[in-house]
């Protein structure tokens, strides 16, 4: 189903080592409007050539709330944390692959959710970029298959490499970024509300 979500942030971010090194700090405010959930969150990162480390942590701190009345089904906000971390594809400055591991506290479930996602994200363009990932947690298990997803995104880069251009191809593995070209760059983390659903106290599915 359709669902709205607010993020609201303020972070901190620092250049150390003659531009080479980015480090910051987050916190975050998530609220999702149809039914009332709410969770804060606050997040480190750090980033340095071709790699890219970020961690979070979330509090679901409001109630859970009736999503049908006449079925008895209601949604509560999880506790969770997640890290991430990103490398550039070794003489493809604009390629990166993506791993990340996420856990969230179930409230009536028989174990918490415990999944990891995999991605590879390609800047086509200087404004046009696209991520295409798999994902997959323990209350996935009984599919048969993993999630796929393919994203594009539409953003405000300039002088970054990119796939359509005559530098395609780099001369060296690694580029070394001026991570002042960075400070701007969008938090990694999870913008979704995770909530858990249950019917009459049985918990019945994961939501986002």
């Amino acid at each position: 189903s359709d669902r709205d979500v607010a993020n609201v942030g303020v972070g901190y971010r620092r250049l150390l080592f003659d531009n080479t090194v980015l480090v910051g700090a987050n916190g975050f405010y998530d609220y999702e409007f149809d039914y009332n959930h709410q969770r804060p969150s606050i997040g480190i990162e750090a980033k340095w050539a071709g790699l890219d480390f970020s961690a979070n942590n979330y509090w679901g701190v409001s109630s859970a709330h009736s999503v049908d009345q006449d079925a008895g089904i209601e949604e509560e906000p999880l506790d969770g944390h997640d890290i991430e971390l990103t490398s550039q594809v070794p003489y493809l400055p604009w390629a990166r692959v993506t791993g990340r591991r996420y856990w969230w506290e179930t409230k009536t479930a028989a174990e918490d959710i415990k999944g990891w996602e995999a991605s590879l994200e390609m800047d086509l363009l200087q404004n046009l970029q696209i991520e295409a990932g798999v994902s997959s947690d323990n209350f996935m298990k009984d599919r048969d298959e993993n999630e796929i997803f393919l994203m594009s995104r539409f953003h405000i880069n300039f002088g970054r490499p990119v796939a359509f251009s005559s530098k395609a191809v780099s001369s060296s593995p690694w580029l070394m970024r001026d991570m002042s070209e960075y400070r701007l760059d969008k938090v990694k983390r999870e913008n979704k509300v995770i909530v858990e659903r249950r019917a009459s106290g049985i918990t019945i599915a994961r939501g986002t």
